[in-house]
């Protein structure tokens, strides 16, 4: 991932434009809705966070919806979008755990 770029997560230019933005001190990635993404327009933080041993991912985001019903449609694509991504990044830090 790189800062300042901007990727297409839907598939296409039409529906899923979103920069990302990376903040390497902090551990975190930004994500900003564009204006032709399909629920923009708002922004999704991901933050690595560590406590004594515990490490954990904070995800939050906030923004404005064009009505009800893509306001509920972005709050269950959100959910089920970002369950592969916190798959992966568990498996890598379980895998890192154990060298």
């Amino acid at each position: 991932m790189e800062d300042g770029h901007t990727y297409y997560v839907l598939g296409d230019t039409q529906r899923g434009a979103i920069t990302s933005y990376v903040d390497y001190d902090n551990l975190s990635i930004t994500n900003v809705t564009q204006p032709t993404h399909q629920f923009c327009c708002g922004s999704v933080t991901l933050s690595i966070v560590q406590d004594g041993t515990r490490i954990s991912l904070n995800i939050s985001g906030a923004g404005t919806n064009s009505g009800w019903f893509n306001a509920m449609e972005n709050y269950v694509a959100g959910n089920v979008g970002f369950n592969g991504d916190i798959e992966r990044i568990r498996a890598n830090v379980r895998r890192w755990g154990q060298q």
